[in-house]
């Protein structure tokens, strides 16, 4: 097969423009001390087991420039000593976040606020991905509910 044969028979691929972004940028990734301690200090707390959530509405005074929703992945060392397993789960949940964000975004963007939420694996276990996805979507409803 020649090469142009090759490209002769290659497809463009066009996404719509009004289908949804499902990546995880930097600038939805809460990485600031000050707001961090001030989610934890302040923030409300929803839990879905395996995973726990603080989250808080930014006040229009503290609203500065970046995504209308930051989110922070956590799964703590006293659960899982080993580097690996601690990765494959924070994989999982930001995946499942990923895929799961929009409509928490687009409602905080229509009513003009700035979310915060911090994901933190809270078992001992290793989850498979459809509990955590579970976990996960019940957490973010309640934020949308509550936003």
């Amino acid at each position: 097969m020649q090469e142009d044969d090759y490209h002769h028979n290659c497809q463009e691929i066009t996404i719509p423009r009004d289908m949804p972004c499902n990546g995880l940028p930097k600038e939805e990734i809460l990485r600031t001390l000050g707001a961090i301690d001030a989610l934890f200090a302040r923030g409300r707390r929803v839990t879905a087991m395996p995973v726990r959530c603080a989250w808080r509405v930014l006040a229009p005074e503290e609203q500065c420039e970046g995504a209308e929703v930051q989110v922070l992945f956590s799964v703590p060392k006293k659960f899982f000593k080993r580097a690996n397993k601690r990765n494959l789960l924070r994989r999982r949940m930001k995946e499942c976040y990923r895929v799961s964000k929009h409509s928490l975004v687009e409602q905080a963007s229509t009513r003009g606020v700035r979310v915060h939420i911090a994901l933190i694996y809270s078992t001992k276990d290793i989850a498979d991905y459809n509990t955590i996805k579970d976990a996960v979507n019940r957490i973010l409803e309640q934020i949308r509910e509550r936003l």
